[in-house]
């Protein structure tokens, strides 16, 4: 088991190497002397988060989100079978947060459990196969990526097409599909996957052009904000006490 809670701490006038080998000699299954096991452990874990050219580096002139990385590398020191991640891209900036996602998909691939905490829902769609949602302390819903994406109330979205006021007409047509005029232009709406097929098919058939449909409000989202908000909803899911 491998891991951290949100902000990792080391030495900062410490190398991150070193940090990793005094890490590696607290652990009890590695001997007291760095030995070439433990030192090519340190290399790849440095490698794996990206900081192998700036391991020699004192960590206190690392940025959060080099310190997080590092966090990363110490839980990987004892190639973990689980590895438990408390908000592992609090400081990162957009592209670091996606080599985090893209290493927690590696290694959930290679058999690793990974369980991620974190209030960012966009890191976590893109990573996550299964999702718990907790309310006071307690579950209030647990389950597959695919029974959230059944279960969730439907997904908001942006449209803008070549005639949105025909194209409202065309979305007044269809059960289980809300649409109306944003002000700031196109329209907003919101439908389920095979409503919102057969919503696209029907403008093709009128002759009005998609120019852009974005996702607004995915799936993980809306089951967030009703389990967060609808009291009445979380007392008929009886939530077990976690």
């Amino acid at each position: 088991v491998g891991g951290f809670v949100e902000e990792p701490a080391f030495y900062p006038y410490l190398s991150a190497r070193v940090n990793l080998r005094l890490l590696a000699r607290l652990d009890r299954s590695t001997v007291a002397a760095p030995t070439p096991r433990v030192e090519s452990a340190i290399d790849d874990a440095l490698t794996r988060v990206g900081l192998d050219r700036r391991g020699d580096d004192r960590v206190g002139g690392y940025s959060t989100g080099m310190r997080q990385r590092l966090g990363i590398a110490a839980a990987l020191l004892r190639s973990p079978r689980v590895l438990l991640l408390d908000e592992p891209t609090s400081g990162l900036d957009p592209a670091g947060a996606r080599a985090v996602a893209t290493l927690v998909g590696e290694l959930a691939g290679e058999g690793v459990a990974v369980l991620l905490a974190s209030h960012q829902i966009g890191e976590l769609e893109r990573v996550c196969t299964s999702f718990t949602f907790l309310r006071t302390g307690r579950v209030v819903w647990d389950g597959s990526a695919t029974a959230l994406d059944e279960q969730a109330p439907a997904s908001a979205f942006d449209l803008t097409t070549s005639d949105d006021t025909a194209a409202l007409r065309v979305a007044a047509a269809h059960d289980g599909l809300r649409a109306q005029a944003s002000p700031r232009g196109g329209i907003v709406m919101t439908a389920r996957p095979g409503v919102l097929d057969d919503f696209a098919l029907a403008l093709g058939e009128a002759r009005i052009a998609i120019r852009r449909l974005e996702l607004r409000v995915s799936p993980l989202e809306s089951m967030y904000f009703a389990l967060m908000s609808d009291a009445e909803r979380l007392d008929e899911l009886e939530p077990e006490e976690y």
